[in-house]
């Protein structure tokens, strides 16, 4: 019984994850592309889409012929691995070095946050009352701008440091998931990443959050492969439910991590002896939530205490509102955001009413629009997943005109977009790849944790706001589960005679 209902679950994500890339793939082809050099031109657009999987081919290829032996790898993991951090680490002091960027908009907020908190002068901040998660990474980097001083560059390296984490945890994940190989070749996939190396211009929140939904994933794998009946499991589940909370102060998707851990949790857990219980196995999770809970009690606590005045507790009514906008495809626009201000004119300093009837008026304005929310969906899909080279936009935008860039960002702009989004498109297709493997293959069913907390992120966002930005930490994802393919690439190639030589 066990045993089909965990078929069943991998199948259905499974599924998922190839019904996804799919759409994805035909949303760029079908729907007029803002990719500049393919606008207009449906022979360009297709050409790149042949490429795309062209692509795809020439990286199964090199793995099968040049990574084919494990044991390399595990003779000179450590060299490699520090190649790997060197890679992240360089690349990216290279691209800061050479790109100036200034911050604007939701990053100049951060670093002004930052800075004030640095100073210990955030008393009575209403933006962050009513949007309490926004605090959570200016926190953090207010301790290195204290520290170190409060500059855009002291932001800039320690989003490298936490590249290197990224790469690091990426390693020990695609190594809990399969081997050293898959491992190692997700780090690399992420090291060279085009728009992750560009996003170490930004005070940004992405890389921190990424870092700390990794974590919580490989303590939730350490956790899963501890077969021992004893108490660790609790307080192992106890410092996870810890870790979610801060997350979830960063970018509130920590109820996401919660879920997705429970659904594979009881659905693969298959551990023999006394955790194989249901019962027992409960009374142990239920340290995850409980400390998610008082971890988030906490944090909010704190806000309270250093804003000296309530927040809202909930503060989901706005992103829900912004989402329901069929005019906008469900992205921030201003005509949302005069509706907040007038809102908090008529209710300040209530915030949790500000959210709760901002909620109310979306849910009113998904129903009023009816079937059109399948266009509203099809639309948000499109700004949520479709590309992923915003980050030149923010970058152009923000340019430094006191001290000039060593490349021509504007004039380049259309060949880094092509970049951002060649690159993003072959490994997302090797994603899906890897779905139809974990099908044919049915085993390795860790990798079906990746495809939950993917399918978590794509329903939250048919709900709520969406940004291409906001895709960020499903790249490494991505990265993980394209690595897999590529290390079990025999099975798509051993019937092509090329390939079997």
């Amino acid at each position: 019984m066990t045993k089909n209902i965990r078929n069943i679950t991998t199948l259905f994500f499974s599924i998922l994850m190839v019904l996804f890339v799919a759409i994805t793939v035909l949303s760029l082809a079908l729907t007029k592309t803002s990719i500049p050099i393919l606008k207009d031109s449906p022979l360009k657009l297709y050409t790149f889409i042949l490429l795309l999987f062209l692509g795809a081919i020439v990286l199964l290829f090199l793995t099968k012929y040049f990574l084919k032996d494990g044991s390399f790898i595990s003779k000179h993991k450590v060299k490699l691995i520090v190649s790997a951090v060197l890679l992240t680490a360089i690349t990216r002091l290279i691209w800061i070095n050479i790109v100036k960027v200034v911050p604007m908009s939701d990053f100049h907020t951060y670093h002004r946050l930052a800075t004030r908190l640095a100073n210990g002068t955030l008393e009575g901040n209403t933006y962050i009352s009513l949007f309490p998660h926004v605090i959570g990474y200016p926190s953090f980097l207010s301790i290195f701008y204290k520290l170190f001083g409060a500059e855009v560059i002291i932001a800039q390296l320690l989003n490298i440091a936490l590249s290197c984490g990224i790469v690091l945890l990426l390693y020990f994940i695609g190594k809990a998931i399969l081997n050293e190989r898959c491992g190692l070749i997700a780090s690399l996939l992420w090291a060279i990443w085009p728009s992750q190396i560009f996003y170490n211009s930004l005070v940004a929140t992405e890389h921190l959050f990424t870092f700390l939904m990794l974590l919580c994933i490989f303590l939730f794998f350490h956790i899963f492969n501890y077969n021992k009946i004893d108490y660790k499991p609790a307080i192992y589940f106890a410092l996870l439910g810890i870790l979610c909370g801060i997350a979830n102060s960063i970018r509130p998707l920590g109820l996401l991590l919660i879920i997705s851990i429970s659904i594979f949790y009881f659905v693969f857990n298959n551990h023999k002896g006394l955790l194989k219980y249901s019962a027992i196995r409960l009374i142990v999770f239920i340290a995850l939530p409980i400390f998610f809970l008082l971890t988030s009690h906490i944090i909010n606590t704190s806000i309270i205490r250093i804003l000296n005045q309530d927040i809202a507790k909930s503060s989901g009514g706005f992103s829900f509102f912004v989402g329901s906008n069929i005019n906008h495809g469900g992205i921030w626009n201003k005509e949302d955001s005069d509706v907040l201000v007038q809102l908090m004119k008529e209710k300040e300093p209530n915030y949790q009413e500000i959210h709760d009837e901002l909620f109310k008026r979306g849910l009113t304005r998904y129903k009023s629009q009816s079937f059109k929310n399948v266009q509203l969906l099809k639309n948000k899909h499109y700004n949520m997943w479709c590309e992923d080279s915003d980050i030149i936009k923010y970058i152009s935008s923000g340019l430094d005109k006191e001290n000039a860039s060593r490349i021509d960002i504007v004039r380049n702009s259309k060949r880094l977009i092509l970049l951002c989004n060649y690159y993003y498109y072959v490994v997302l297709i090797l994603f899906g790849i890897s779905a139809f493997i974990v099908i044919r293959k049915k085993q390795h069913y860790k990798i079906v944790f990746l495809y939950i907390i993917i399918s978590g992120m794509i329903a939250f966002h048919m709900l709520v706001e969406v940004a291409s930005r906001y895709h960020y930490p499903a790249i490494s994802i991505f990265s993980l589960a394209a690595s897999y393919s590529l290390i079990n690439s025999n099975l798509l190639l051993k019937k092509i005679p090329l390939f079997n030589r």
